[in-house]
Parts: structure tokens; sequence; C-alpha cells
């Protein structure tokens, strides 16, 4: 499985366990696990994320981010 697949499933499984409704401490959880994970790519200077109700039930994630990239082995 990959990364991204690794973290969606870990998303969705918190989304579905709280049925769409998103509480203080989950939305807090979902945006430091997506810190977490944006920061092994790169060097954040701005994050922010928030989170709004859409009139079907779903949830909208914004999120925002700025750095710089990370020098792995490929890019070196």
């Amino acid at each position: 499985m990959s990364n991204i697949e690794y973290v969606k499933s870990r998303l969705g499984e918190m989304f579905l366990r709280d049925r769409g409704n998103v509480d203080e401490k989950t939305a807090a959880l979902i945006k430091s696990e997506l810190k977490q994970y944006l920061e092994r790519f790169f060097i954040l200077k701005e994050y922010s994320a928030e989170f709004s109700s859409c009139d079907n039930g779903e949830v909208a994630l914004s999120l925002r981010a700025a750095g710089r990239r990370l020098r792995t082995a490929e890019t070196e």
C-alpha cells in the first residue's frame, strides 16, 4: 500500500467512525496527521487546514501549505 493510500485509509476510517461529523478533537487529529505527512516531503513555512460542512452531508477540507521540498536521493 502506498503512503498516500495509507493516509486516505486512516482519514476515511476517522470520517466513517464519526459519520461525517468532525468534532474539534477529531479535526485537530486530522490536521496534525496531515501536517506530519507533509513534513516528510517539505520544510513547511506555512500550514493551515480548515473544515466546512457541505449541503449533502460531506465535509470539505481546505488545506494550504507552503514550503521547500526536501532533498531526496532521487533529486540529488
